[in-house]
Parts: C-alpha cells; structure tokens; sequence
C-alpha cells in the first residue's frame, strides 16, 4: 500500500469524521458521548527513524519503499531488514525554503515498465521551480532520466512548491503545484503557479486538457486557484482525485478538483 495515500486517507477519514459530527450530534448524541480519544482503529508503529525532514514514499512491488529527504536525498528503504541505500543519479536539486526534493510515485505499471517519478525544486538563471522526471532504478542508480515538467515562469520565492504526485484510473499523471508565495497569480492561467496539472505519463499534454488551445493559458493546467496542494491522492472506488491545501491561519481545503474550475 502507498503510504503516502496512507496518510492523506488517514487525513480523509479524521476529516470525514469532523465533517459529519454535526448530522451525528442530531441523530444519536449517545454515540457520540461514548467516543473516547483513547478508542482509535489505528495504531502507530514506526518503520525507521534518523530521517532529514522526509516528504514523500511510494512502495515497489517487492515491498521496499522509495523515500525522499527534502534536502535531496533518496532512499531504498527494506521493512524486512531495516536497511536504507541510499539511491544515486539524482539530478541537481535545490534545496532552499520549503523545496526540495519533494514526491516519488511508481507508475501503476512498474513491474512492467519499471518507471520512477520524482518531483523536486530546480534552480537556474531565472530562479527556482518545481520540475518532474522520470527515470527507472538500476543498481541503486536512476537511470534513464527525463524531465516531463518543469513551472513557469521559475521565481526567488522559497514558499509553495506543492508537489504531490498522482495517477489516475486511466493513467493521467497529476501534478500538484502551489502559488510560490504570490495568491493574486494563482487566478492566472498563463503561468504555472497554484495550479494542477494533467499529463500523459510520457509528459505529453492530453488533448482533451481543459485550456488546450485557449489564448494566454498553460495547457497543462487541469484546475487553478489553488494555494499549495500537498495532499493528493486517487480514490479507485469512486473513480475521484482528492486534494487537501493548507491555509495560512486555519482554513484548510479538502477539495474535489474539477477540469477547467477555479
């Protein structure tokens, strides 16, 4: 199981609760008086320790799981023996404010493509961005290296890199980008920032991309408005794509992103 999805399912459910706590106190206040803080179906049991702010996990198929270190470290991490490798080839990372090497998520055909994704903050001439590659793993090494996605325009900002990873049901890729500290451009279409993006799992951009063809808009853009997503995850079941954002004093969204929609 992701872990990642792990915990923002574990963030769905705590909220699903708050959410109906209302219609709950109307219907049976009794139930409700008998919930203890110690009754809880979960169980927290940690798998390994000495990590530097660690951001995103996905699990291979052989039950390893990747894990990234903001500061721009990747790990192969064993459940089994407790042994971490570090993996190499990373590209160039910057590590500064909140970026970083952020997601990983394998593609839901790994075992047969073997393909690898990562999200991270990159720096050049024009300041820093969030990018995604892909690239498989070969005796602890990235290989096959491609950037799929790069933000733009890049800024100086520290602040709001997003970036979680998701992949749909029909093999859309979502990207999770935040506003770079700059609300007001996150109603912009013709940038990047706080947005979603939707890709093919190659980079290319689907046809049916709701700004494909529109004047002055990113045609990767699938939805806008958004401040900093950094919960996503895709709910197989009901065929839904789930977001949480944070706000910056309270106020945090759960949100149901839609084509096209601010």
């Amino acid at each position: 199981m992701h872990l990642v999805k792990y915990f923002t399912l574990l963030f769905l459910a705590t909220a699903g609760i708050y959410l109906s706590l209302p219609m709950m106190q109307a219907q049976d206040q009794s139930t409700l008086s008998a919930i203890t803080p110690t009754e809880s179906p979960f169980v927290i049991s940690p798998m390994t320790t000495g990590l530097h702010h660690p951001w995103g996990m996905d699990q291979l198929p052989q039950g390893e799981f990747l894990i990234t270190e903001r500061r721009g470290r990747l790990w192969l991490f064993n459940p089994k023996t407790g042994n971490k490798t570090e993996i190499n080839g990373l590209p160039a990372i910057t590590a500064q404010g909140q970026g970083g090497l952020l997601d990983v998520l394998i593609h839901p055909d790994y075992a047969n493509n073997g393909w690898i994704y990562l999200s991270l903050a990159a720096g050049d001439d024009f300041g820093i961005g969030t990018e995604v590659i892909r690239a498989r793993l070969k005796n602890n090494e990235l290989v096959d290296i491609k950037k799929i996605f790069a933000l733009e325009p890049k800024t100086d900002s520290g602040y709001h890199f997003g970036s979680r990873l998701a992949f749909d049901d029909k093999g859309y890729l979502f990207i999770s980008l935040g506003d770079r500290g700059d609300r007001e451009e996150a109603q912009n279409t013709n940038n990047h920032f706080g947005t979603l993006i939707r890709l093919h799992d190659d980079g290319r951009i689907p046809a049916d991309n709701p700004f494909v063809g529109t004047k002055e808009a990113q045609p990767e853009i699938y939805s806008y408005g958004h401040r900093n997503i950094q919960g996503m995850t895709f709910d197989t079941k009901a065929k839904r794509l789930w977001t949480h954002e944070h706000g910056p004093q309270g106020g945090d969204e759960l949100n149901l992103p839609q084509s096209g929609k601010n």
